[in-house]
């Protein structure tokens, strides 16, 4: 089963340093979600066109979501996207 989760938009500065991204306001593109769910998923960054999430990933060097496991009670990995 896929679903689909959202976060609230974000503005990134490219700037060549690292920097610290904290996703909010899940949904399920309508409906608030107060947990992603655990075990195996995919995390990408997609390109909003002013209006709307777009298809696209971000950076456009990107071909797919980088897969990603949540185990309960463990902090993430650090993400390089």
């Amino acid at each position: 089963m896929i679903i689909t989760t959202e976060s609230a938009a974000l503005d990134i500065t490219e700037n060549g340093d690292f920097e610290t991204l904290r996703f909010t306001g899940f949904s399920d593109g309508g409906s608030p979600v107060n947990r992603i769910a655990l075990g195996d998923n995919a995390f990408g960054i997609y390109e909003h066109d002013g209006a709307n999430c777009t298809n696209n990933l971000y950076p456009s060097d990107r071909t797919k979501p980088i897969a990603l496991q949540f185990v309960p009670y463990v902090n993430l990995p650090v993400i390089n996207w």
